[in-house]
């Protein structure tokens, strides 16, 4: 079995969004592929590991600049999940080891600490709509995509709500699936269509910033009018992190963080689900309520 077969076997097995899993193959596909994809897991050896791990590492991102740690982060965490399944699933070699980042630099929590919260609060460049963003993402929940897929007419800063309609996704296009384009889609799940509340101190700068934007202006522009989510992680979010003075976590653990705390305040599964715009009840208790409590 090839590392491409075991990654398509691997990504099929997973119950996740259509978006996720298309980032997962955008990912293998442009970081990976073309160094494992032939190769067979079972010849991958302990030294030829740390060859391919050097060459995976020395990679250059869409841009054409060097990976930045978080990326090489997100590759290998991704590789370990494949690996291991293979090892479950079909008893084959696990050729990478132990941890291959920096343990004193990375680390497996999930959440950020009420402490941290409140650092990065702090740390927010004042009307600055990427740090404003990521708080929004700890206060309310929303996801990445929800998050690049917002425009300034979504936002009512009179009643200090956030309308959550779309999400901004990469999806293989129709002509080529091995070629992907950058899509803004109205949310599939109509659950997924939500209102959510902005906390006052972020809503007041959007009040101001609210007046010099059209209603069909991207929240998060880019470059292009646009921010790919993967970049917005990679630029803003890491460099956020950074400046702050706290610990690189996932993006998601900017909704780990929000579901954590609801939790602790004694939302129930039912509430908790229409607030994060899940699928179902059974899906937010199995997926996060039983897990995180």
């Amino acid at each position: 079995m090839t590392v491409s077969d075991l990654f398509e076997e691997w990504l099929a097995s997973k119950t996740i969004r259509s978006d996720t899993a298309n980032n997962y193959r955008i990912k293998y596909r442009r970081y990976l592929e073309g160094i494992l994809g032939d190769i067979k897991v079972s010849d991958i050896t302990t030294e030829k590991w740390k060859d391919l791990e050097t060459e995976i590492s020395n990679g250059t991102d869409s841009r054409g600049d060097p990976l930045t740690l978080t990326g090489i982060r997100s590759l290998f965490q991704m590789l370990r999940s494949i690996f291991t399944y293979g090892t479950k699933k079909h008893g084959l070699n696990y050729p990478m080891g132990e941890a291959n980042l920096p343990k004193e630099k990375y680390t497996s929590e999930t959440v950020f600490s009420p402490q941290e919260v409140e650092i990065l609060r702090n740390s927010v460049k004042p009307y600055n709509p990427n740090h404003l963003g990521i708080m929004l993402c700890i206060y309310t929940g929303i996801q990445l995509g929800e998050l690049c897929g917002a425009k300034w007419g979504d936002f009512d800063t009179d009643e200090g709500l956030l309308k959550v309609r779309r999400s901004l996704v990469r999806e293989p296009t129709k002509k080529d699936k091995h070629r992907t384009e950058l899509k803004l889609i109205d949310l599939r799940n109509k659950r997924a269509f939500r209102d959510v509340l902005i906390p006052d101190w972020i809503n007041d700068q959007l009040i101001l910033l609210k007046r010099i934007h059209d209603d069909d202006e991207m929240f998060i522009p880019g470059k292009s009018g646009r921010c790919e989510p993967n970049i917005f992680v990679s630029y803003s979010y890491t460099g956020f992190l950074d400046k702050a003075g706290v610990k690189y976590r996932s993006f998601t653990a900017t909704r780990n963080t929000y579901i954590k705390i609801s939790i602790e305040n004694g939302m129930t599964p039912e509430e908790l689900s229409l607030l994060l715009g899940d699928p179902s009840e059974e899906y937010t208790r199995k997926k996060y309520y039983d897990e995180t409590k």
